[in-house]
Formats: C-alpha cells, structure tokens, sequence
C-alpha cells in the first residue's frame, strides 16, 4: 500500500525508454533475399527496425513484415512474417538466423548480413602493372615544343 512517504518509482526520461527500446529491438541490416514460388529473385536491403514486404514495395506477392530479433544474449534473428495472399489466414512466421534459408508460405527467404568492415590500415590500393593514364597530351605537347624550338 502506498502512503504519503512512499516514493514513487522513477518514470523513465526520454533517454532511457530509448535506451531500452534500442535493445529490445535490434536494427536491421544486410539484405533478404527472397525466391517466390514462381522462381522469381527479390533482394530486399534490410535497414531500420523493420521493414514491410508488399507487391508494390518489395515486388513479393502477398504480404509480409520483418525484423530483427534478439536470439539470447549474442545472437540476432529476423523474425519474418508472410502471406503469399493478403488474408491474415494465410500468414506463417519464423525465425531466420543470419545466413540461412526458411520457406513460408512457398516463398525461401535467406538473410545475408554484410560482411565486416576493412580496418583502414589493411586497405592497400591495388598495385599498378603499368601507366593507366590514358591523357598523354601534356606530355606529347612538351615533346612538340621541344622539337620545334631546334
């Protein structure tokens, strides 16, 4: 029961209900690729918190959603809900870990995460194996005055 001196809990600030909010709900990243029962290859760059998979957005028939869910402490999943029609009745849902294929509803979807950043030192330009310039104007110009002025 509460009283006039019990204190009441702290109502989280803007900054906290954020907080909690980024780590309950992962982003998204990488892409989803999507075969439909016809065959047809969709890629669909995953960014945000969610995305809609929609015949005018994605180009998928049907009706689905997806995004990204925590798999225990280190791992990270794409929940996928889809329809191959618009009914509600028609839609089934699985967990797609990265790098794997899961078929709902006729279509295969496969999460492909992008691969890790190059630190900057590792970055080495490719070594030239000959002159790729393909202006030699300056140079044969300099050349032409040269002889001309003999």
């Amino acid at each position: 029961m509460l009283t006039d001196e019990t204190p009441f809990p702290e109502t989280p600030t803007s900054t906290g209900v954020s907080a909690w909010f980024r780590r309950r709900a992962p982003r998204l990243a990488g892409t989803l690729h999507i075969r439909d029962a016809a065959g047809h290859e969709i890629i669909v760059p995953l960014r945000g918190r969610d995305t809609l998979l929609t015949a005018a957005g994605s180009g998928l028939p049907g009706y689905g959603e997806a995004w990204a869910v925590h798999l225990g402490t280190s791992r990270t999943g794409l929940l996928i809900v889809y329809g191959p029609t618009g009914a509600v009745a028609d839609r089934r849902s699985g967990i797609c870990p990265a790098g794997r294929t899961i078929t709902l509803g006729g279509a295969d979807f496969t999460w492909l995460l992008p691969p890790p950043n190059v630190p900057g030192h590792l970055r080495v330009p490719a070594q030239r194996t000959a002159n790729t310039r393909a202006d030699y104007g300056r140079f044969r110009n300099m050349v032409r005055s040269v002889t001309q002025s003999r």
